[in-house]
């Protein structure tokens, strides 16, 4: 198994020149999306979970993640890592000034643990062709 990557055209804007350039990165080749359902027949076939068993215990896993966030709780997520509710604001120069006007959203960040980043940076990585999509 690799993961595959492309070269996709850039425009950067350059400080030291004040013009935008054209440049390229390596880009990640994004495969289609993996379903709930997909996700439950793989475990289905490799423990003693049907299919809609495992829907199920997804389901009220979910439930029971959203109460925490919405708790203001971070959340382990097994082996994959921690999400942790956050919010976005603007900074401002007096403390008095900070109120719910200088909060722009409310979010939800995910912090992978180390298990998923030493599986990630372990994969070989292979080039493949230009894309004409990614390169426009």
């Amino acid at each position: 198994m690799k993961l595959e990557y492309f070269i996709k055209k850039r425009k950067v804007f350059n400080l030291k020149s004040g013009k935008t350039e054209e440049k390229y990165i390596a880009a990640l080749l994004q495969k289609s999306r993996i379903t709930n359902e997909s996700i439950y027949k793989k475990v289905e076939v490799s423990c003693t979970l049907s299919a809609p068993e495992a829907a199920l215990a997804m389901d009220e896993i979910s439930d029971v993640i959203l109460f925490y966030l919405r708790c203001g709780c971070p959340v382990q997520l097994g082996k994959l890592g921690w999400l942790h509710p956050s919010l976005d604001a603007k900074a401002q120069d007096d403390p008095q000034k900070v109120d719910l006007k200088t909060v722009s959203r409310v979010k939800c960040t995910f912090q992978p643990s180390m298990a998923v980043v030493k599986a990630l940076n372990t994969v070989p990585l292979q080039k493949v062709k230009y894309f004409p999509k990614a390169i426009k």
